[in-house]
């Protein structure tokens, strides 16, 4: 399981220079733009050994004082979660800072390596911005972990 939660740190990986095609949460607010470096559709390839950059441009919906980001993926059947080493979304925002006024647009980007332990299988990976006044966006997108 352990393998797994290195996919999921790949959803996180963004650059803000082309969108990258993803699905909507039903239910929930969806982010203005995604971005992962390298991808602009589905499947993404991440390649094993490598970092890759992932970027979403969040609406606040409200006055927001902290948010973090939580990922779970499915990958052969099972749903795992993965713990990242910081889910502090405020403290990874590239053009603004919490608190956020509602109506505010900000930049969240997260570089994560993709390990070479991590398997060469798809996965369906949901990231989550949540916040002290409920989720401000999610997403989901197919990733699958190439050989260099």
């Amino acid at each position: 399981m352990m393998i797994f939660f290195g996919v999921f740190i790949a959803l996180l990986a963004i650059n803000a220079s082309s969108a990258t095609t993803h699905s909507s949460c039903p239910g929930l607010p969806e982010f203005i733009d995604v971005s992962l470096d390298g991808c602009s559709e589905q499947p993404c390839n991440l390649v094993s050994g490598s970092t890759t950059a992932f970027q979403v441009k969040i609406l606040s919906n409200a006055y927001v004082t902290w948010m973090k980001a939580d990922i779970k993926a499915i990958a052969m059947g099972t749903a795992v979660s993965y713990p990242l080493p910081n889910p502090d979304v405020c403290s990874s925002l590239t053009d603004g800072e919490c608190p956020l006024d509602k109506g505010e647009v900000v930049n969240y980007k997260v570089l994560f390596p993709i390990l070479e332990s991590f398997p060469l299988v798809p996965v369906v990976a949901t990231l989550t911005i949540n916040s002290d006044q409920g989720v401000q966006g999610c997403m989901k997108i197919s990733l699958r972990v190439v050989a260099a």
